[in-house]
């Protein structure tokens, strides 16, 4: 039986804090680029928008602009939205983005609940 007593919210599941932004990149599949919008981004992944559905264990590349390739795995994919877990920890994925990573809330203490 589930105990129920202590719900946590989705977000208190979450071990970084979301950000959303509204971004052009490709996604790399093997041999193909797939455009995609980024939605949202933390230090373990991203919410990707992409025309084709990749199913759930697909390593990928994530090709943002003024950031090196972040590898990735689709952990998940629903009416054109696709779950992206970065293979690489979140101090990898806060050094790519340099200084805008504090921007972004990746350097953010707060968000990180590890």
């Amino acid at each position: 039986m589930d105990d129920f007593s202590n719900p946590l919210s989705v977000e208190e599941q979450r071990r970084h804090r979301r950000r959303p932004v509204l971004w052009k990149g490709q996604v790399e599949v093997s041999t193909h680029r797939l455009e995609c919008r980024v939605l949202n981004i933390t230090a373990g992944g991203l919410l990707a928008e992409l025309d084709l559905p990749l199913a759930s264990g697909v390593a990928v590349r994530v090709l943002l602009p003024n950031v090196r390739p972040l590898s990735a795995e689709v952990r998940w994919y629903a009416d054109g939205l696709h779950g992206l877990s970065f293979s690489e920890p979140p101090e990898q994925i806060k050094a790519a983005f340099g200084s805008r990573a504090s921007v972004l809330g990746l350097s953010d203490p707060k968000g990180d609940r590890s």
